[in-house]
């Protein structure tokens, strides 16, 4: 998994993270020098109160050192209250900042990644893996940095009381961190094996939801429960070990504390015994040794949460080194560099998804300001997959595609997809009502939603809607039908002002009235510089400036739908074979 990060690189990135909170870890420090002082002051407090109070019968020093106490407990909690609102801040904006930057990364991502990765996977990763760097790169690692302060205080007190029982608790901790050692690397392998099971549970279940329909249809319910059961058990087996190995960790560390407060208590008591201990001194030096106790376990555990949660700092760094469009704005065009476009230059193009297999072949055409194009082929022959290398959705693996003499990938990515307005056959809907679906950038006055929606003869269906433009549209448009999906994600397109215009078999799913009225808004609109569709309908093709027929990812032909007629292309011929499946996928 990942590159094998090591632990001075996971440092690094903890220390990344908590070097903009210089400030408030600076106010933590000084909180912690000031508790500490209090932490050697009040067990010295303690031991007059054994020694020259209870003792000695002496009622008076027995009140004044309780008042005493109490103050330096009453100041520590307030100090401890100013730390904890450092901290609470602390904690809650990492975990904030680490989502964030995974959420811009992710819509950064190559559409590449999403189409071997599903979705659940990489939201499921996301949440795991922030979930567990939250719980290291966060305040708890500044606790265990200053509880330094409180080992070197619990040292200085335990030296005034007795420095041979000092040299005790001293020896105790190289033991505790070799355990926390063993066991975090042995709790680091089992949490490696745990996210892999989680992983592939994760992409089983998103196929599974996915196809849910197939699932009922085929009845196949029972033969996923099997395999839910089958992923569940390993998943429960790491569980499982995780859980042992904790408890293992959380009784060992326990032995280690059993044997210094114990030990400490016999020491003490043989001193006693002989006289140069008093009962006071022993109370002193029993808190001291927790101020170096706790601090230890609490090292201990950050230390072994590092160790142990190093396969989620690798996953998450390599999630960050995945390929990103290039949204470098420094070094590229504005449009108004390369405006205005006068043609659109496919040059020698080639593309496919692996190299093994190419989609597109010596791909060469022009298409000029005002012209209105088509491409039509069998299915695979590769027409959505230049209206993708249009849209920067992907990169030719060779040839250039030119505004004019200009490469569009030297044009800033943001800019240059203002340009266009895309409608694709499997347009999503956003969970929301059919208006905002439509006025999606929040952009468009009422008067320009309604235009919008006329031209697809929404105005009819929205007069029979009870809440109309505001009825909500389910999950991806799941309250609708197939045709009144497309319309509403037509809609939205229309809606957009810009120059160019890309439409993916937009009117797959409508009725003939609809695309009638569709077909003519195409016909005589003036609005866009640059038009291309991808359609098997006759009646489009017609009114179309160009068409290009594509065949196995190559130009075969090209011309107006009469100059193809002329040249002997069967053109209802090619469309009914493509409207049948004769082909595989684009």
């Amino acid at each position: 998994m990942g590159c094998g990060l090591k632990s001075k690189e996971i440092f690094r990135f903890i220390y990344d993270r908590l070097k903009e909170f210089k400030l408030r870890i600076l106010v933590i420090i000084m909180t912690m020098i000031f508790i500490t002082i209090i932490g050697v002051i009040t067990p010295l407090f303690g031991q007059k109160l054994f020694d020259e109070g209870i003792l000695k019968g002496d009622y008076q020093r027995v009140l004044h050192y309780i008042v005493l106490i109490a103050g330096l407990f009453l100041l520590e909690q307030g100090i401890q209250f100013l730390q904890f609102t450092q901290y609470e801040y602390i904690n809650r904006i990492i975990p904030y900042r680490l989502l964030k930057k995974a959420f811009q990364h992710s819509l950064d991502l190559k559409i590449s990644y999403y189409r071997d990765n599903s979705f659940y996977k990489v939201i499921n990763n996301t949440f795991s893996d922030m979930n567990y760097l939250s719980q290291v790169a966060n305040a708890d690692m500044i606790q265990t940095l200053v509880s330094i302060f409180k080992i070197i205080g619990g040292m200085i007190g335990l030296a005034i009381i007795n420095w041979k029982m000092m040299l005790l608790t001293i020896c105790i901790i190289p033991i505790s961190l070799l355990l926390s050692h063993f066991f975090s690397a042995k709790k680091r392998k089992c949490f490696q094996d745990l996210l892999r099971e989680n992983e592939k549970f994760s992409m089983w279940f998103s196929e599974t939801l996915n196809g849910v329909e197939l699932i009922k249809l085929w009845n196949l319910k029972k033969r996923k429960h099997l395999e839910f059961e089958r992923f569940q058990q390993d998943v429960m087996k790491q569980n499982r070990k995780m859980a042992y190995l904790d408890n293992a960790n959380g009784i060992a560390d326990s032995g280690i504390s059993f044997l210094l407060n114990y030990g400490l208590i016999l020491l003490g008591a043989f001193y006693m015994m002989r006289g140069s201990l008093t009962i006071g001194g022993l109370y002193a030096f029993i808190s001291y040794s927790a101020l170096i106790i706790q601090p230890m376990e609490l090292i201990a555990g950050v230390a072994g949460r590092v160790l142990s949660s190093m396969p989620s700092f690798e996953r998450y760094m390599s999630y960050f080194r995945n390929d990103t469009e290039d949204n470098d704005s420094e070094n590229k065009l504005i449009l108004s560099d390369v405006m205005p476009i006068e043609k659109i230059v496919f040059d020698q193009v080639d593309f496919g998804y692996t190299e093994e297999i190419k989609l597109l072949k010596q791909i060469s055409f022009s298409v000029h300001k005002g012209e209105k194009v088509a491409f039509i082929g069998l299915n695979g022959s590769g027409k959505s997959s230049i209206l993708s290398l249009l849209l920067r959705l992907y990169e030719p693996d060779r040839g250039r595609i030119l505004f004019g003499d200009v490469d569009i990938n030297r044009i800033r990515l943001d800019e240059y997809r203002e340009l266009f307005s895309v409608m694709t056959q499997h347009a999503h809907l956003l969970n929301d009502t059919i208006k905002n679906n439509i006025n999606i950038r929040e952009e468009l006055s009422e008067e320009e939603i309604r235009q919008a929606a006329e031209i697809v003869m929404l105005k009819e269906y929205l007069a029979g809607l009870p809440d109309g433009m505001d009825t909500k549209v389910g999950y991806n448009g799941s309250k609708l039908s197939g045709g009144e999906r497309q319309r509403i994600a037509l809609a939205r397109s229309l809606g957009k002002i810009c120059r160019i215009l890309v439409l993916d078999e937009a009117t797959a799913n409508f009725d003939l009235k609809v695309e009638q009225s569709f077909h003519e808004y195409v016909r005589n609109t003036e609005r866009y510089d640059f038009i291309f569709i991808v359609t098997h309908r006759l009646d489009i093709l017609k009114d179309m400036d160009r068409i290009f027929v594509l065949e196995n990812g190559e130009i075969v032909e090209s011309g107006s739908y009469q100059e193809l007629i002329d040249k002997g292309i069967d053109i209802r011929e090619l469309l009914l074979r493509e409207e049948n499946g004769n082909g595989s996928r684009n």
